[in-house]
């Protein structure tokens, strides 16, 4: 996810889904999640509801805050 390996959140979610990578070391409490196509594809589209149009700005807000700061400048 975070260094590109999926092209879509569709994928991301499929990833997921399927309980990701076993790993050594994985917590017993990452497992698959069991859910249907219907309720892949509710979650794609709630998540897509997620983005606006100032998110570049959050970003940078939160760039520009000092480590540990939780307040906004950009309210």
């Amino acid at each position: 996810m975070h260094n590109g390996t999926f092209a879509s959140l569709e994928s991301v979610v499929r990833f997921y889904n399927a309980g990701g990578v076993p790993h050594d070391g994985q917590s017993a409490l990452i497992r698959p999640l069991g859910l249907s196509a219907d309720e892949q594809a509710a979650l794609v589209a709630f998540m897509r509801t997620l983005t606006g149009s100032n998110v570049g700005e959050l970003v940078a807000d939160a760039f520009a805050a000092p480590i540990g700061d939780t307040s906004s400048t950009s309210r």
